[in-house]
This record gives structure tokens, sequence and C-alpha cells, in this order.
């Protein structure tokens, strides 16, 4: 919840709090932008100074690499056995 609140609280900062919108069609493409920005080109402190994207990517590929160890593990586990 506590993080939900934060990221809510930055779109207010960096959007709504110091901008003037027309409409909410224009309020809402700036969201959007922003989010857009957020999540591609933003560094964070918490994720080794990369942008969610990145992290995401890099936590991925990860994965990938622990099941394809894991699948060669157990396989060579079963050829000792």
């Amino acid at each position: 919840m506590r993080i939900l609140k934060r990221v809510i609280r930055t779109i207010k900062e960096e959007v709504f709090w110091i901008n003037e919108f027309e409409t909410i069609e224009e309020a809402n493409a700036a969201m959007n932008e922003f989010v857009k920005f957020y999540n591609n080109e933003h560094c964070h402190s918490s994720l080794n100074y990369m942008s969610p994207v990145e992290y995401y990517e890099k936590w991925k590929n990860e994965q990938k690499n622990v099941l394809i160890f894991g699948e060669q593990y157990s396989w060579k586990m079963r050829i000792i056995f």
C-alpha cells in the first residue's frame, strides 16, 4: 500500500500540481506521457539505477537462466544417480 501511495503522489507532484489542464483529455495525455517516461527512462535508486522496464527485463532474463540451470542440474543429477 505504501508503494502505491508513493506512486500516486509522484504523479500528482510531477503532472497535476505543476500544470493546468483545460480538459480531462489533456490531463490524461500528460499522465500517460509521464508514466511512459517514468517506466522507460527514469532511473530508480531502489532498482540499482535502472528504469522499471530495464529492471524487469533483467529480472526476466535471470529467471530464464535459473530455469535453464535448474533443468540442466536435474538432468545431470539423474545421470549421476
